[in-house]
């Protein structure tokens, strides 16, 4: 019976970990973003996203580049660089997802930024 309750404990805690990863897998493209609630002076194109079902991702906004590791926590996705030496954690929240878009909300600098993406 105590076997049977640990089983029952990972299973559920294993099925809330991936309940965004299958949707955020794959390239996304930007096409909208909004700081502050307003459109900023950028092609939102130029933002991708590439997650992999391994863990890893990358960014690119014109000449900005990321890469490394994430995983989920409830509705955020918890990025960490490997490219640069500091290597710092960086959170966005999902704010919607489905198979084809998603809306990501970040803080930039202490200003809130939306980016509506689309899956390629």
């Amino acid at each position: 019976m105590k076997y049977a309750f640990l089983f029952l404990i990972v299973f559920v805690m294993s099925s809330c970990e991936n309940e965004f990863i299958p949707k955020l897998i794959g390239s996304w493209e930007g096409t909208e973003v909004t700081e502050m609630g307003k459109p900023m002076k950028l092609n939102p194109a130029d933002v991708k996203f590439n997650f992999t079902k391994e863990g890893v991702y990358d960014f690119q906004f014109l000449s900005l580049k990321e890469a490394g590791n994430f995983h989920m926590d409830a509705d955020r996705i918890i990025f960490q660089d490997t490219t640069h030496d500091e290597r710092l954690k960086k959170a966005i929240k999902i704010l919607e997802i489905d198979d084809v878009k998603a809306t990501f909300q970040m803080n930039a600098n202490g200003k809130e930024q939306i980016i509506k993406m689309v899956k390629k």
